[in-house]
């Protein structure tokens, strides 16, 4: 009899919640708070003020972002504009793409798209450059949304905590704001989401979150170097690094450095590549690593340094590519390499990123309000460089289950986990490709990879299209992703909960 009282008075409370929860939702101007100024953030909130303007919403949207407007020194590497990411802007508007695509540097990559995609041209652009660029199509195309304070954007102003029952954000700036819909757009350590999981009761949330236990990286701003091509897009190898070559608008390159790093704590270890502990260290190994590749085709060694996963992308079907060995100038005794001395500290000062993934069992909770977002809804490798382009594909999906499920929040944020979370896993799975390769198995993938390039539908080929549904590709590479997901059991250690959150007791493990 007790336990028949207990679960009806709770049907009963859950359903009172939702429908004052609807109430509020259908008022006249309901409350957003994006937490995260980032691209998935202020593409929502275009959508958001897109809808206000052509279908009479009328949406208060206050957006909160950590950083200063025009940004700070960041170990950041870029984002790739990718025609997933692209196609994805140009469907909202082709002035917001032509926006974003105006601060990408152009590359000597992205052949594999030309097919499909005549005349496409892979860009990286940097994500404070983006954010400008998306602020200002904001402010100008919603101009009389702005003014009349329907879009707030307050920079240097995080979140600090959220008290989901009174749906209150406190902001770092000590400031409480209420919301009726919380987005969480705050990247891959999200506090609301770890909030979430963590004060949870019902047992409703299945997390998995990991690093790689042994690689760690830092990015290194570089000035225009003399031999290199500015969109040249190259890979070297040193004894204590493997480094990665991008270009980086308008003008110079950064250093995306990749190496080993096991048993680094996560608190202030500034832990650097092996041998470098000062700017001068860095400096020299740098010049060494970029003069000492040269150009000369009869050496087979020199063809390595160069461009040591060659192997990998013609097997991964990463075709139509320029020549790389023609992108360095011919070797000049007098050629050297030019750095900027305060990245070079910024560099051997700064806490390295860790190479993260992290899968969750859906992108709402629908008693709180809230909905991730973002790094904050997935987080995976960048060696496909989908992460911002399925951050904004799920984006768009939440804009479009608000539209349709305009009276009805919580149906809303149910149909957004429904149609986002299988693309978010999947695009997650095809990014640990790599670990294959370490295996002993190749053989259960190789000859399913071989036929799928044969056949046009290579995993590089294919995942820029915005037609191709990442589940789908996962279909298609399950052999390879297989054989990748048990050697990354062997690679992965569990990522710490953070301090600030009480730890969660009943989370559960997602395979």
């Amino acid at each position: 009899m007790n336990r028949w009282w207990y679960q009806t008075t709770t049907a009963l409370l859950r359903l009172f919640l939702l429908v004052s929860q609807c109430q509020a939702w259908s008022k006249s101007a309901p409350n957003i708070v994006i937490v995260g100024g980032g691209p998935c953030g202020l593409f929502l909130a275009a959508t958001l003020l897109k809808q206000n303007q052509e279908l009479g919403k009328n949406y208060n949207i206050h957006v909160l972002e950590k950083q200063a407007r025009q940004g700070q020194p960041v170990n950041a590497f870029g984002m790739g504009l990718s025609p997933r990411m692209v196609k994805t802007l140009e469907a909202l508007d082709p002035e917001l793409s032509d926006r974003v695509l105006s601060v990408g540097q152009l590359t000597d990559i992205g052949g594999q798209h030309q097919k499909q995609y005549p005349g496409f041209e892979f860009r990286i652009a940097q994500r404070q450059d983006i954010c400008q660029q998306m602020v200002g199509y904001i402010e100008d195309t919603f101009a009389s949304e702005v003014k009349e304070g329907r879009f707030q954007i307050s920079y240097d102003e995080g979140c600090e905590s959220v008290d989901f029952e009174e749906k209150t954000v406190t902001t770092s700036q000590g400031r409480n704001i209420h919301y009726d819909l919380l987005v969480a757009a705050d990247g891959i350590n999200s506090k609301i989401r770890q909030q979430l999981v963590a004060n949870d009761d019902s047992n409703d949330w299945t997390v998995e979150q990991y690093y790689n236990k042994f690689r760690a990286w830092k990015a290194l701003e570089l000035p225009p170097q003399s031999f290199l091509v500015p969109g040249t897009f190259q890979r070297f190898m040193h004894p204590s690094f493997f480094c990665q070559i991008l270009p980086r608008y308008p003008e110079g390159h950064i250093g995306l450095m990749f190496y080993a790093a096991p048993e680094m704590d996560n608190g202030d270890d500034k832990r650097n590549p092996v041998g470098i502990n000062t700017a001068e260290e860095l400096k020299q190994a740098m010049t060494q690593t970029l003069l000492e590749t040269t150009v000369d085709e009869g050496k087979s060694e020199t063809k390595r340094r160069l461009d040591p996963l060659k192997g990998f992308r013609k097997i991964m079907g990463m075709k139509g590519e320029k020549d790389r060995s023609g992108l360095l100038v011919e070797k000049d005794e007098e050629r050297q390499v030019v750095f900027n001395d305060e990245a070079l500290e910024h560099f051997v000062q700064s806490r390295p990123g860790r190479s993260q993934v992290m899968k969750i069992n859906r992108y709402h909770d629908s008693k709180a309000s809230v909905a991730l977002i973002g790094d904050a809804a997935h987080g995976m490798y960048s060696l496909l460089g989908q992460g911002c382009a399925c951050g904004l594909q799920n984006t768009k999906i939440l804009g479009e289950t608000l539209q349709q499920q305009s009276s009805d929040l919580a149906s809303a944020l149910e149909a957004y986990s429904e149609q986002a979370v299988p693309e978010g896993h999947a695009i997650t799975d095809l990014n640990l490709v790599s670990h294959a390769f370490a295996s002993k198995k190749k053989l259960k993938f190789l000859p399913s990879m071989i036929w799928n390039n044969l056949r046009g539908k290579g995993l590089m080929q294919n995942v820029g299209r915005h037609d191709i549904p990442y589940t789908k590709l996962l279909k298609q590479n399950r052999a390879i992703v297989k054989v990748a997901k048990e050697e990354w059991g062997n690679a992965r250690i569990p990522v710490p909960v953070s301090p600030k959150v009480p730890p969660a007791t009943n989370s559960k493990v997602l395979s």
